[in-house]
């Protein structure tokens, strides 16, 4: 084997003799574990044919474990076949691991240089497609599922001019999200503080918890475009987790780009999820309203919208405007998160009081991840108002794993004068309730 060296114009050739092969009870297997990597790192579209490398080669990883049941009975009630060995083998043989590693790279490559395509195969293995959403997607062009951010306009600054809290973290070979966003918070620029955060994801590049978490702190800083890049990795991660796509949807909301939001949250009421729950409130709120926005502005979907919000108000009761609308929601599945409005008057609207004397009313309480909670005000009392959030129970299966919660405030919700604000903040699990923001309402 030879090897090309270069250095500028300099290029040096380097033989390097391979050892003679040795016959090897291992080498079968270190194959086998090699191909399936590979396989597993192109992700879903290479699953299927992952597993059965795993399978035939006998190595555990993501997408095979491999167990050892009592009774044959066992095995067919798992609808494990039989014949699954000889299946495997032959379709290894078909199926050669660099050739089909080539193909799907080549294939992946071509959907990212279509987004729209990309998009769409995000839903690819959804039980079925909605007739509008169909027509939707076609009614846009390529062009309209492109997101670009901006360009962070960092400032330079060497490792001496950052604390010793956040270099000690940055060293360590499990990076601390606490001092990381403690430092995070200091910093003036939202681009470096957010230039910061990226470290947890270049250490944990497949986490969607720390995908979530920076996306949650670049949407609150101004960075809606990021926020969705990073949401877009945590879905193709964990496609099922049909809240994502809602996340993804208030992102582009803030980009000002109403169609494809319209988009994701027909996807967020069409994906799949794994306990089959329905749209939740704060969900159909804000479907509605940007519902009412594309049909407004007689665009590609202006008549598809309308049609889509008649049906969604024949589902369910739509204001046409509310004083305020809070909404929340959180990084982290298997977490109970609760949301808490004092009003005015001191009276508090949470899930143990979701109606007030002032109409305030509390949406689902959510306990199983994500979110969102919603509270809603038609008609708010002026006044100072403070919003609280709580962890009740974290999962104790990822202790290392925290919660950070995204709030949106929209006050005057509906109408010409409508105002959004967002706030992030990282959760302590337990204890008394966090105040993460003030307002006061004329």
């Amino acid at each position: 084997m030879t090897l090309s060296l270069r250095r500028g114009d300099e290029v040096r050739e380097l033989a390097c003799p391979l050892p003679p092969a040795r016959a090897s009870t291992l080498a079968r297997r270190a194959y086998g574990a090699v191909a399936a990597a590979q396989l597993e790192e192109l992700g879903e579209a290479a699953e299927p044919l992952a597993a059965v490398y795993a399978r035939h080669y006998r190595v555990v990883g993501r997408t095979c474990s491999l167990v050892m049941l009592e009774r044959e009975r066992d095995y067919e009630d798992q609808r494990i076949r039989q014949d699954q060995p000889a299946r495997d083998a032959a379709r290894v043989r078909a199926h050669p691991a660099g050739r089909e590693v080539e193909a799907i790279a080549l294939e992946l490559a071509e959907a990212v240089r279509d987004p729209r395509a990309r998009t769409l195969r995000l839903v690819e293995r959804q039980s079925s497609v909605s007739p509008f959403l169909l027509r939707a997607s076609l009614a846009l062009g390529p062009e309209a599922f492109e997101v670009t951010p901006r360009a962070l306009r960092c400032e330079a600054r060497g490792l001496s001019a950052v604390g010793s809290d956040c270099r000690a973290a940055l060293r360590s070979p499990l990076l601390d999200a606490a001092r990381l966003s403690a430092e995070a918070a200091l910093r003036r620029s939202a681009p470096d503080a957010l230039r910061l955060l990226s470290s947890l994801v270049e250490r944990s590049p497949r986490d969607p918890s720390v995908l979530r978490e920076v996306g949650f702190a670049a949407a609150q800083r101004g960075f809606p475009g990021h926020a969705y890049l990073l949401l877009r990795r945590a879905l193709e991660q964990r496609p099922w987790e049909r809240h994502t796509y809602a996340m993804m949807a208030r992102c582009l909301e803030q980009l000002e780009r109403p169609e494809l939001a319209l988009l994701h949250y027909e996807f967020a009421a069409e994906g799949r999820e794994d306990w089959g729950r329905s749209p939740r409130r704060a969900e159909r709120l804000a479907f509605a309203r940007l519902l009412r926005q594309v049909r407004r502005g007689g665009g590609a979907l202006a008549s598809l919208a309308r049609r889509r919000l008649s049906r969604l108000e024949d589902e369910v009761l739509i204001p046409s405007q509310l004083d305020l609308v809070v909404m929340l929601e959180w990084t982290t599945d298997r977490t109970d998160v609760d949301l808490y409005l004092q009003e005015p008057s001191g009276e508090v609207c949470s899930y143990r009081k979701p109606l007030t004397t002032s109409g305030a009313c509390y949406g689902e309480d959510v306990q199983g991840g994500f979110g969102p909670e919603v509270i809603e005000l038609a008609e708010a009392p002026p006044g100072d108002y403070e919003v609280r959030v709580h962890c009740f129970r974290g999962d104790r299966n990822r202790a290392s794993t925290r919660t950070r919660v995204l709030l949106t405030v929209i006050e005057g919700w509906g109408t010409p004068r409508e105002r959004v604000r967002r706030e992030s903040l990282a959760l302590r699990t337990g204890g008394e309730p966090q105040r993460i923001a003030r307002l006061r309402l004329p």
